[in-house]
């Protein structure tokens, strides 16, 4: 595996938790507006660990011990010898998202802190001085596919019809309240009151609770049973069909404004880093080892089970990409790698007769007294390089059927039809080493950390976050796992 730690000699590049510090050569230079740019060329015969790299990882050049740039890779070229990387600092990825927000009377510190923030930046702490105390905002949100004739609350979420207060003012005076078509045709409009440091948390903070509240609005119009028993008395549910079909949700533009002033803002909580696919080359020459790979699985009338999974890794690995949000993002990338691992298993332990004996071992009346005591008398017998006597001890209360209810037995026994069920991250091990797929310890370790994430989501031990640079982190890791296997398999043959 790997170094993740830089080699103390000058100059070295390091990305992906690898470093690479021979045969390389640098040229940077300062373009226009500060913007830093430069070329990396790499000799691979000397650093063949570097064809493992992720070019969605920030590539870091060091020149000493003062002097490193953190970039953007923006290019690859290479022949059989050199690779050359085209980098740039982060106004590349900052010229290639779409920001959309209007300020109404907002200060411009608070103008570029919202910028910043909305970039991953955070503006320096001298110059966030002054508006770094809590403040109270108003975060509204335009409700679509929804109509009543009453106001009513979820929580401290409001919800009203009638656009008369002051921020339905300024929003109807407001050129996103007069072109953006979200706010013209709403009939009902969430608001609530929110305490936040500043203009993004309070964004962040007003978007999740009405958020929060709009899952129970999609949650009652869901529910399709006469009744309930709720604290012992039935709780009856009229129903309507047409309701049923209802998708009550709220868009990504959001309005705030700072209560103690007329300072506000709208803002679109999804910024937009979409690119048309130009190809200045032939299309054939871009996709064409792809295609080479999986026509066939493409084509395949009758696809066996194993290839139905390898589409359906392609079909989520395209939704993270292109659709909701973090939190579905990241779900579906381990839709698509329960797909990827499915049939793989590590070292089977235990035969099915093995099981057998252990449930027998268990089912306490499958052996008489006798047996159950030269059992363990065996058990004292066994080798002190391999069991502790605290192990023998146990052992022997396995044997002794007073040590467990009839109820414990039958869990136990229940779960020795699993002994051979392998942990997920166990079945990745197992699956990159067949395919002979090399990760850095550090993107093994940040697989990990997304593993406990994914058991906390999915089994609602505690909310989860999710960053961009974690979603593009596994993607690379399910890419090249999906092309290792159909490599490997008699379709890409």
């Amino acid at each position: 595996m790997p170094s993740n730690q830089p080699a103390k000699q000058y100059p070295f590049i390091k990305i992906s938790g690898r470093s690479f510090s021979e045969g390389i050569e640098f040229k940077t230079h300062e373009a226009i507006f500060s913007k830093t740019e430069g070329t990396v060329r790499i000799d691979l015969n000397i650093n063949p660990e570097f064809r493992n790299v992720d070019f969605k990882d920030h590539i870091e050049i060091y020149f000493n011990e003062k002097t490193r740039y953190i970039g953007i890779v923006k290019n690859y070229q290479f022949n059989d010898k050199i690779g050359i990387i085209n980098f740039e600092d982060e106004t590349l990825r900052l010229e290639n998202e779409t920001f959309s927000a209007e300020f109404l009377d907002m200060k411009p510190v608070e103008r570029m802190d919202v910028i910043a923030q909305s970039s991953g930046f955070i503006l320096n702490p001298n110059s966030r001085c002054q508006i770094d105390a809590e403040r109270n905002f108003f975060i509204i949100i335009p409700i679509l596919n929804f109509e009543t004739k009453d106001c009513f609350r979820i929580g401290n979420v409001k919800f009203y019809q009638k656009f008369d207060d002051l921020d339905d003012s300024i929003i109807k005076d407001s050129n996103t309240g007069k072109k953006n078509l979200f706010w013209i045709d709403c009939s009902v409009r969430a608001k609530i009151k929110i305490k936040a440091i500043n203009f993004f948390e309070a964004i962040s903070k007003g978007y999740e609770k009405i958020s929060q509240a709009i899952d129970i609005i999609a949650l009652r119009t869901d529910l399709s049973f006469p009744s309930m028993t709720i604290n012992s008395h039935y709780q009856n549910f009229p129903f309507n069909y047409y309701h049923l079909l209802s998708k009550v949700k709220i868009p990504t533009t959001i309005y705030c404004r700072e209560i103690s002033s007329h300072a506000a803002l709208f803002y679109d909580v999804e910024s937009i880093s979409e690119k048309r696919l130009s190809l200045d080359e032939k299309p054939i020459k871009f996709f064409d080892d792809l295609i080479l790979l999986c026509n066939d699985l493409i084509v395949k009338k009758e696809p066996t089970q194993e290839e139905e999974n390898l589409l359906q890794v392609l079909h989520w690995l395209r939704k993270a990409m292109q659709e909701g949000d973090r939190k579905d993002k990241f779900l579906d990338l381990w839709i698509a790698f329960d797909f990827l691992i499915s049939g793989e298993s590590a070292e089977t332990l235990f035969t099915d007769d093995e099981k057998e004996k252990l449930k027998k071992i268990i089912r306490f009346d499958e052996f008489n007294e006798k047996q159950k005591s030269t059992i363990v008398s065996k058990i004292n017998m066994l080798d002190d390089s391999i069991f502790t006597d605290d192990e023998r001890e146990k052992l022997k209360k396995i044997v002794l059927s007073d040590e467990f209810s009839e109820r414990q037995k039958s869990a136990i026994v229940s779960k020795i039809n699993m002994l051979n069920d392998s942990p997920l991250m166990e079945r990745f091990s197992q699956l990159i080493q067949n395919l002979e797929i090399s990760f850095s310890t550090d993107e093994i370790s940040a697989l990990q950390k997304m593993r406990r994430k994914r058991t906390d989501i999915i089994h609602g031990i505690r909310d989860i976050s999710i960053t961009d640079g974690e979603l593009s982190k596994m993607r690379t890791i399910l890419e090249k796992m999906f092309i290792g296997k159909i490599s490997k398999s008699s379709i890409g043959e």
